[in-house]
Protein backbone atom coordinates (compact mmCIF):
# COMPACT_ATOMS: atom_id res chain seq x y z
CA UNK A 1 0.00 0.00 0.00
CA UNK A 2 1.25 3.35 -0.80
CA UNK A 3 0.46 6.65 0.73
CA UNK A 4 -0.22 9.77 -1.99
CA UNK A 5 -0.89 13.31 -0.62
CA UNK A 6 -2.91 15.54 -2.93
CA UNK A 7 -4.89 18.50 -3.20
CA UNK A 8 -2.04 20.71 -1.32
CA UNK A 9 0.92 21.45 -3.58
CA UNK A 10 -0.25 23.87 -6.61
CA UNK A 11 -2.76 25.91 -4.02
CA UNK A 12 0.03 28.13 -2.03
CA UNK A 13 0.08 32.09 -2.60
CA UNK A 14 2.43 34.57 -0.39
CA UNK A 15 0.76 37.57 0.74
CA UNK A 16 3.46 39.80 1.70
CA UNK A 17 3.62 41.59 4.64
CA UNK A 18 6.76 43.32 5.13
CA UNK A 19 9.42 42.86 2.60
CA UNK A 20 13.56 43.78 2.10
CA UNK A 21 15.48 42.88 -1.11
CA UNK A 22 17.38 39.17 -1.49
CA UNK A 23 20.65 39.45 -1.71
CA UNK A 24 20.76 35.24 -2.49
CA UNK A 25 19.98 34.00 -5.66
CA UNK A 26 17.28 31.96 -6.81
CA UNK A 27 17.74 28.29 -6.14
CA UNK A 28 19.17 26.22 -8.62
CA UNK A 29 18.35 22.73 -9.30
CA UNK A 30 21.59 20.66 -7.97
CA UNK A 31 23.67 19.34 -10.92
CA UNK A 32 26.32 17.71 -8.90
CA UNK A 33 27.30 14.84 -5.94
CA UNK A 34 29.88 14.88 -4.00
CA UNK A 35 30.89 11.28 -3.74
CA UNK A 36 31.30 10.12 -0.16
CA UNK A 37 34.31 9.11 1.27
CA UNK A 38 32.41 7.14 4.40
CA UNK A 39 29.86 5.49 2.84
CA UNK A 40 26.22 4.99 4.61
CA UNK A 41 24.47 1.82 5.03
CA UNK A 42 20.78 2.57 4.58
CA UNK A 43 18.78 -0.10 6.92
CA UNK A 44 15.50 1.99 6.74
CA UNK A 45 14.85 0.15 9.96
CA UNK A 46 13.21 3.58 11.71
CA UNK A 47 9.94 5.15 11.28
CA UNK A 48 9.50 7.39 7.94
CA UNK A 49 10.59 10.48 10.57
CA UNK A 50 13.21 12.19 8.64
CA UNK A 51 13.85 14.33 11.76
CA UNK A 52 17.10 11.93 12.81
CA UNK A 53 18.53 12.43 16.26
CA UNK A 54 21.95 12.19 17.75
CA UNK A 55 24.69 14.79 18.84
CA UNK A 56 27.47 14.99 21.48
CA UNK A 57 26.54 13.61 24.97
CA UNK A 58 28.29 13.99 28.37
CA UNK A 59 25.73 14.05 30.86
CA UNK A 60 22.81 12.54 31.81
CA UNK A 61 24.46 8.95 30.88
CA UNK A 62 23.86 6.28 33.35
CA UNK A 63 20.91 5.91 36.42
CA UNK A 64 21.49 9.35 38.66
CA UNK A 65 18.29 10.53 39.49
CA UNK A 66 19.66 14.18 38.40
CA UNK A 67 19.55 14.94 34.88
CA UNK A 68 22.13 17.05 34.86
CA UNK A 69 24.73 14.55 36.36
CA UNK A 70 28.30 15.31 34.94
CA UNK A 71 28.44 11.72 33.29
CA UNK A 72 32.12 12.01 31.88
CA UNK A 73 33.69 14.00 35.25
CA UNK A 74 32.53 10.84 37.07
CA UNK A 75 33.19 8.25 34.45
CA UNK A 76 29.68 6.80 35.24
CA UNK A 77 28.85 4.58 32.75
CA UNK A 78 26.07 4.40 30.26
CA UNK A 79 22.96 2.71 31.55
CA UNK A 80 21.58 -0.40 29.89
CA UNK A 81 18.55 1.93 29.66
CA UNK A 82 20.13 4.60 27.50
CA UNK A 83 21.66 1.68 25.33
CA UNK A 84 18.73 0.42 24.29
CA UNK A 85 16.86 3.74 23.81
CA UNK A 86 20.33 5.11 21.60
CA UNK A 87 20.12 2.07 19.26
CA UNK A 88 16.22 2.60 19.08
CA UNK A 89 16.06 6.46 18.55
CA UNK A 90 19.61 7.93 17.50
CA UNK A 91 21.88 7.68 13.99
CA UNK A 92 25.11 9.01 15.81
CA UNK A 93 26.39 9.76 19.39
CA UNK A 94 29.84 10.84 20.28
CA UNK A 95 30.56 9.37 24.02
CA UNK A 96 33.28 9.92 25.90
CA UNK A 97 35.24 6.48 26.38
CA UNK A 98 35.01 6.91 30.42
CA UNK A 99 31.23 6.25 30.16
CA UNK A 100 31.45 3.30 27.67
CA UNK A 101 32.91 -0.52 27.57
CA UNK A 102 34.09 -2.36 24.65
CA UNK A 103 30.93 -4.13 23.89
CA UNK A 104 28.68 -0.66 24.09
CA UNK A 105 29.00 0.40 20.28
CA UNK A 106 29.36 -2.91 18.84
CA UNK A 107 25.90 -4.17 20.88
CA UNK A 108 24.11 -0.47 19.40
CA UNK A 109 25.22 -1.53 15.52
CA UNK A 110 24.00 -5.09 15.83
CA UNK A 111 20.52 -3.57 16.74
CA UNK A 112 20.88 -0.47 14.06
CA UNK A 113 23.41 -0.92 11.66
CA UNK A 114 23.51 2.46 10.55
CA UNK A 115 24.35 3.80 13.65
CA UNK A 116 27.47 5.74 13.52
CA UNK A 117 29.20 5.89 17.22
CA UNK A 118 32.20 7.96 18.23
CA UNK A 119 34.12 8.98 21.14
CA UNK A 120 34.81 12.88 22.13
CA UNK A 121 38.73 13.63 22.80
CA UNK A 122 39.97 17.13 22.88
CA UNK A 123 41.90 18.46 20.14
CA UNK A 124 44.21 21.01 21.54
CA UNK A 125 44.84 19.97 25.20
CA UNK A 126 46.34 17.10 27.21
CA UNK A 127 46.37 15.60 30.57
CA UNK A 128 48.77 14.28 33.13
CA UNK A 129 46.25 11.84 34.84
CA UNK A 130 43.55 10.26 33.54
CA UNK A 131 40.69 12.90 32.12
CA UNK A 132 37.55 11.66 30.13
CA UNK A 133 38.66 14.32 27.44
CA UNK A 134 42.40 13.71 26.68
CA UNK A 135 43.28 11.39 23.98
CA UNK A 136 45.98 10.42 26.45
CA UNK A 137 48.68 11.08 29.37
CA UNK A 138 50.60 13.94 29.45
CA UNK A 139 54.69 13.32 30.50
CA UNK A 140 57.78 15.24 30.58
CA UNK A 141 59.04 13.92 27.36
CA UNK A 142 55.99 16.41 25.21
CA UNK A 143 57.45 19.21 27.10
CA UNK A 144 58.50 20.36 23.51
CA UNK A 145 55.19 20.22 22.31
CA UNK A 146 53.16 22.20 24.63
CA UNK A 147 52.21 25.78 23.93
CA UNK A 148 54.78 28.43 24.69
CA UNK A 149 54.77 32.21 24.49
CA UNK A 150 56.86 34.58 23.06
CA UNK A 151 59.25 34.36 26.26
CA UNK A 152 59.76 30.61 25.89
CA UNK A 153 57.22 30.06 28.49
CA UNK A 154 54.31 27.38 29.10
CA UNK A 155 50.85 29.09 28.16
CA UNK A 156 49.05 28.50 31.56
CA UNK A 157 46.24 25.92 32.01
CA UNK A 158 43.12 27.11 33.34
CA UNK A 159 42.34 23.68 35.64
CA UNK A 160 44.67 21.16 36.94
CA UNK A 161 47.04 18.81 35.33
CA UNK A 162 46.34 20.15 32.00
CA UNK A 163 48.53 21.35 29.26
CA UNK A 164 47.99 22.53 26.06
CA UNK A 165 49.46 21.59 23.03
CA UNK A 166 51.46 23.62 20.17
CA UNK A 167 48.22 24.16 17.30
CA UNK A 168 51.06 23.82 14.75
CA UNK A 169 53.47 21.08 16.17
CA UNK A 170 53.20 18.01 13.78
CA UNK A 171 54.41 15.72 16.42
CA UNK A 172 51.39 16.83 18.86
CA UNK A 173 48.95 16.23 15.72
CA UNK A 174 50.60 12.45 15.21
CA UNK A 175 50.24 11.43 18.82
CA UNK A 176 46.86 12.67 18.72
CA UNK A 177 45.88 11.07 15.78
CA UNK A 178 47.74 7.65 16.97
CA UNK A 179 45.98 7.94 20.69
CA UNK A 180 42.46 8.57 18.84
CA UNK A 181 42.94 5.48 16.69
CA UNK A 182 43.67 3.07 19.35
CA UNK A 183 40.66 4.41 21.77
CA UNK A 184 38.51 3.86 18.44
CA UNK A 185 40.00 -0.14 18.05
CA UNK A 186 39.60 -0.43 21.96
CA UNK A 187 35.84 0.97 22.06
CA UNK A 188 34.88 0.04 18.38
CA UNK A 189 33.67 3.64 17.78
CA UNK A 190 34.03 4.48 14.08
CA UNK A 191 35.76 8.03 14.60
CA UNK A 192 36.31 10.94 17.05
CA UNK A 193 34.29 14.67 17.50
CA UNK A 194 37.31 16.66 18.08
CA UNK A 195 36.36 19.57 20.62
CA UNK A 196 38.54 22.87 21.32
CA UNK A 197 39.69 22.76 17.77
CA UNK A 198 42.65 24.97 17.19
CA UNK A 199 40.55 27.53 15.55
CA UNK A 200 37.51 27.99 17.57
CA UNK A 201 39.35 27.53 21.69
CA UNK A 202 37.57 29.64 23.31
CA UNK A 203 39.69 28.89 26.10
CA UNK A 204 43.05 30.24 25.60
CA UNK A 205 44.94 33.55 24.88
CA UNK A 206 46.69 32.74 22.00
CA UNK A 207 50.02 33.52 22.28
CA UNK A 208 51.82 36.31 19.39
CA UNK A 209 52.60 33.20 17.21
CA UNK A 210 49.29 32.71 16.84
CA UNK A 211 47.54 35.77 17.72
CA UNK A 212 45.44 36.55 14.08
CA UNK A 213 42.60 33.77 13.06
CA UNK A 214 44.46 33.38 10.03
CA UNK A 215 47.67 31.76 11.32
CA UNK A 216 45.49 29.64 13.77
CA UNK A 217 43.63 28.98 10.75
CA UNK A 218 46.21 27.76 9.07
CA UNK A 219 47.44 26.04 11.70
CA UNK A 220 44.41 24.09 12.26
CA UNK A 221 44.96 23.17 8.46
CA UNK A 222 47.83 21.27 9.12
CA UNK A 223 46.77 19.67 12.49
CA UNK A 224 43.64 18.30 10.45
CA UNK A 225 45.98 17.01 7.95
CA UNK A 226 48.51 15.43 9.96
CA UNK A 227 45.69 13.70 12.37
CA UNK A 228 43.25 13.16 9.41
CA UNK A 229 43.34 8.89 8.67
CA UNK A 230 39.51 8.03 7.46
CA UNK A 231 40.28 5.02 6.05
CA UNK A 232 41.28 4.37 9.94
CA UNK A 233 38.98 7.24 12.31
CA UNK A 234 36.40 9.29 11.01
CA UNK A 235 37.29 12.90 12.21
CA UNK A 236 34.67 15.05 12.80
CA UNK A 237 35.86 18.51 14.04
CA UNK A 238 33.90 21.19 16.26
CA UNK A 239 32.88 23.28 13.26
CA UNK A 240 32.91 26.86 15.14
CA UNK A 241 34.09 30.13 12.96
CA UNK A 242 33.87 27.48 9.69
CA UNK A 243 32.13 30.37 7.61
CA UNK A 244 34.77 32.77 8.32
CA UNK A 245 37.44 33.47 5.03
CA UNK A 246 40.06 31.33 4.46
CA UNK A 247 43.23 32.54 3.66
CA UNK A 248 44.34 30.04 1.16
CA UNK A 249 42.61 28.48 -2.35
CA UNK A 250 39.31 26.33 -1.80
CA UNK A 251 37.34 24.15 -3.60
CA UNK A 252 36.10 24.73 -7.28
CA UNK A 253 33.02 27.12 -7.78
CA UNK A 254 29.59 25.11 -8.29
CA UNK A 255 26.50 26.28 -8.37
CA UNK A 256 25.60 24.21 -5.56
CA UNK A 257 26.58 25.71 -2.49
CA UNK A 258 28.13 29.38 -3.47
CA UNK A 259 27.95 30.93 -0.27
CA UNK A 260 31.00 28.66 1.07
CA UNK A 261 33.28 29.55 -1.32
CA UNK A 262 36.52 31.04 0.17
CA UNK A 263 35.14 29.74 3.35
CA UNK A 264 36.91 27.44 5.91
CA UNK A 265 34.11 25.13 5.39
CA UNK A 266 35.24 24.65 1.75
CA UNK A 267 38.98 24.84 2.83
CA UNK A 268 38.81 22.00 5.56
CA UNK A 269 36.55 19.90 4.05
CA UNK A 270 39.11 17.45 2.33
CA UNK A 271 40.59 17.57 5.43
CA UNK A 272 37.46 15.91 7.46
CA UNK A 273 35.00 13.62 8.11
CA UNK A 274 31.91 15.83 9.04
CA UNK A 275 31.22 18.72 11.64
CA UNK A 276 30.07 19.03 14.63
CA UNK A 277 28.09 22.77 14.52
CA UNK A 278 27.16 23.82 18.01
CA UNK A 279 25.76 26.83 16.73
CA UNK A 280 23.28 25.59 14.46
CA UNK A 281 20.68 27.78 13.03
CA UNK A 282 19.67 29.22 17.55
CA UNK A 283 23.01 29.12 19.23
CA UNK A 284 22.74 28.14 22.58
CA UNK A 285 24.74 30.59 24.01
CA UNK A 286 22.96 33.45 22.51
CA UNK A 287 19.62 31.91 22.55
CA UNK A 288 18.77 34.36 19.16
CA UNK A 289 18.55 33.45 15.57
CA UNK A 290 21.36 33.71 13.32
CA UNK A 291 21.50 35.87 10.35
CA UNK A 292 19.81 35.26 6.47
CA UNK A 293 23.83 34.90 5.95
CA UNK A 294 25.42 32.61 7.75
CA UNK A 295 22.08 30.51 8.04
CA UNK A 296 22.44 30.33 4.77
CA UNK A 297 26.50 29.32 4.76
CA UNK A 298 24.63 26.65 7.41
CA UNK A 299 22.30 25.30 5.17
CA UNK A 300 24.97 24.74 2.27
CA UNK A 301 27.50 23.30 4.49
CA UNK A 302 24.89 21.04 6.03
CA UNK A 303 23.30 19.84 2.65
CA UNK A 304 27.38 19.33 1.38
CA UNK A 305 28.03 16.73 4.49
CA UNK A 306 24.40 14.76 4.71
CA UNK A 307 24.54 14.47 0.68
CA UNK A 308 28.28 13.07 0.89
CA UNK A 309 27.32 10.46 3.53
CA UNK A 310 29.18 12.49 6.52
CA UNK A 311 28.48 13.21 9.55
CA UNK A 312 27.28 16.44 10.58
CA UNK A 313 25.91 17.29 14.39
CA UNK A 314 23.18 20.07 14.43
CA UNK A 315 22.81 21.66 18.02
CA UNK A 316 19.67 23.92 18.09
CA UNK A 317 18.67 25.91 20.97
CA UNK A 318 15.25 27.01 21.71
CA UNK A 319 13.20 28.33 24.59
CA UNK A 320 9.72 27.33 23.21
CA UNK A 321 7.78 25.22 20.35
CA UNK A 322 7.65 28.04 18.53
CA UNK A 323 11.56 28.58 18.31
CA UNK A 324 11.98 24.38 18.07
CA UNK A 325 9.63 24.62 14.75
CA UNK A 326 12.19 27.35 13.46
CA UNK A 327 15.03 25.16 14.26
CA UNK A 328 13.12 21.87 12.57
CA UNK A 329 12.47 23.73 10.01
CA UNK A 330 15.94 24.47 9.03
CA UNK A 331 17.07 21.58 9.62
CA UNK A 332 14.84 19.07 7.42
CA UNK A 333 15.65 21.48 4.55
CA UNK A 334 18.49 19.74 4.12
CA UNK A 335 18.53 16.39 5.78
CA UNK A 336 19.04 13.47 4.00
CA UNK A 337 17.02 10.92 4.85
CA UNK A 338 18.65 8.09 6.94
CA UNK A 339 22.09 9.57 7.05
CA UNK A 340 24.89 10.97 9.57
CA UNK A 341 23.19 14.67 9.92
CA UNK A 342 21.14 14.88 12.92
CA UNK A 343 19.86 17.10 14.94
CA UNK A 344 20.52 17.83 19.04
CA UNK A 345 17.80 20.00 21.12
CA UNK A 346 19.72 22.46 23.37
CA UNK A 347 16.64 23.45 25.33
CA UNK A 348 16.79 26.88 27.09
CA UNK A 349 13.61 26.02 29.46
CA UNK A 350 16.29 24.25 31.79
CA UNK A 351 16.73 26.93 34.61
CA UNK A 352 20.40 28.25 34.39
CA UNK A 353 21.58 25.66 32.01
CA UNK A 354 21.51 26.61 28.22
CA UNK A 355 23.58 24.00 28.02
CA UNK A 356 21.46 20.69 29.14
CA UNK A 357 21.07 19.59 25.88
CA UNK A 358 24.95 18.03 26.21
CA UNK A 359 22.64 15.13 28.34
CA UNK A 360 20.95 12.69 27.34
CA UNK A 361 18.49 12.37 29.91
CA UNK A 362 17.41 15.51 28.24
CA UNK A 363 17.00 14.50 25.26
CA UNK A 364 15.14 11.56 25.96
CA UNK A 365 12.34 14.19 28.04
CA UNK A 366 12.22 16.48 25.05
CA UNK A 367 11.15 13.67 22.88
CA UNK A 368 8.98 12.36 25.15
CA UNK A 369 7.53 15.85 26.01
CA UNK A 370 7.28 16.53 22.11
CA UNK A 371 6.49 13.63 20.46
CA UNK A 372 4.74 15.41 17.41
CA UNK A 373 8.13 17.59 17.03
CA UNK A 374 10.83 15.12 16.70
CA UNK A 375 8.68 12.45 15.41
CA UNK A 376 6.87 14.29 12.73
CA UNK A 377 5.97 11.62 9.85
CA UNK A 378 6.64 13.66 6.79
CA UNK A 379 8.30 10.79 5.30
CA UNK A 380 11.11 10.84 2.67
CA UNK A 381 11.41 13.76 1.10
CA UNK A 382 10.66 14.25 -2.80
CA UNK A 383 12.38 17.42 -3.79
CA UNK A 384 15.72 20.01 -2.83
CA UNK A 385 15.29 23.14 -1.18
CA UNK A 386 13.99 25.95 -3.72
CA UNK A 387 12.89 29.74 -3.54
CA UNK A 388 9.35 30.02 -3.58
CA UNK A 389 8.48 31.78 -7.38
CA UNK A 390 7.95 35.20 -5.81
CA UNK A 391 11.55 35.56 -5.26
CA UNK A 392 10.81 38.84 -3.40
CA UNK A 393 12.09 37.07 0.21
CA UNK A 394 14.42 34.62 0.83
CA UNK A 395 11.31 32.03 1.45
CA UNK A 396 12.52 28.86 1.09
CA UNK A 397 10.16 25.52 0.67
CA UNK A 398 10.83 21.55 0.15
CA UNK A 399 8.02 18.96 -0.10
CA UNK A 400 8.14 15.71 1.37
CA UNK A 401 6.14 12.52 0.88
CA UNK A 402 3.44 13.75 3.44
CA UNK A 403 3.90 17.04 4.22
CA UNK A 404 5.98 20.41 3.51
CA UNK A 405 8.29 22.59 5.14
CA UNK A 406 9.07 26.43 4.35
CA UNK A 407 11.36 29.10 5.75
CA UNK A 408 11.47 32.38 5.34
CA UNK A 409 15.03 33.46 6.01
CA UNK A 410 15.39 37.11 5.70
CA UNK A 411 16.14 39.14 8.23
CA UNK A 412 13.21 41.78 8.37
CA UNK A 413 10.63 40.51 6.12
CA UNK A 414 7.61 38.60 7.81
CA UNK A 415 5.18 37.21 5.25
CA UNK A 416 2.06 34.65 5.13
CA UNK A 417 1.14 31.73 3.89
CA UNK A 418 -2.39 30.69 2.42
CA UNK A 419 -2.69 26.93 2.40
CA UNK A 420 -4.61 25.50 -0.38
CA UNK A 421 -6.69 22.88 1.98
CA UNK A 422 -6.05 22.57 5.72
CA UNK A 423 -2.79 21.22 7.00
CA UNK A 424 -1.84 20.01 10.40
CA UNK A 425 0.89 21.78 12.18
CA UNK A 426 3.60 19.95 14.43
CA UNK A 427 1.40 20.57 17.58
CA UNK A 428 -1.76 18.70 16.48
CA UNK A 429 -3.83 21.88 15.11
CA UNK A 430 -5.39 22.62 11.76
CA UNK A 431 -4.07 26.06 9.88
CA UNK A 432 -5.24 27.45 6.02
CA UNK A 433 -3.07 29.88 6.59
CA UNK A 434 0.34 30.45 8.13
CA UNK A 435 2.17 33.42 9.31
CA UNK A 436 6.21 33.45 8.64
CA UNK A 437 8.77 35.82 10.77
CA UNK A 438 11.85 36.95 9.73
CA UNK A 439 14.33 33.59 10.70
CA UNK A 440 11.20 31.72 11.03
CA UNK A 441 9.95 28.74 9.59
CA UNK A 442 7.06 25.96 9.51
CA UNK A 443 6.47 22.23 9.21
CA UNK A 444 2.68 20.97 7.96
CA UNK A 445 1.45 17.73 7.64
CA UNK A 446 -1.07 17.04 4.82
CA UNK A 447 -4.32 16.37 6.87
CA UNK A 448 -6.53 13.24 6.57
CA UNK A 449 -8.27 14.35 4.24
CA UNK A 450 -5.69 15.27 2.01
CA UNK A 451 -4.43 11.77 1.67
CA UNK A 452 -5.89 8.87 -0.32
CA UNK A 453 -4.57 5.45 -0.17
CA UNK A 454 -3.73 3.11 -3.61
Amino acid sequence: MSVRAIGCSALVTLVIVTATISAYPQGAPKQQTIPSRAPLLLHLTRSECPVRLGGVFLWGLGNQADPLFNSAKNAEQLSSGNRDWIAANCDVTALPSVCLTAKVYPWIVAKYPAFTGLLYLYASCLYSTQHFGSAGVWDASMTPDVLHNSAGEEVPFPGKNGHWMDFGSGSWARYWKKAAEEQCAKYDAQGVVAAELPVNNTFVTPPQQYARFDERADATARWLETAHDPAHTLLIPAALDFERPADSATLPPTIIEPQLQGTLWDAYFPLIDGAWLEGFARPYWSGEPIGSHQWEIQMEAMDRYGEAGQVFVAMAAYSNTTQLEDDLASYLLVVHHQGRAVFQPMPLSIKGHPDAGYSLAVLRQQVLEYPGYFNVPLGRPIQVRHMVPDGRLNVWVRKFQHGVVYFNSDDRGTLSVNLGSAMRRMNGSLARRVTLPPMGGVVLLYSQNSITHD
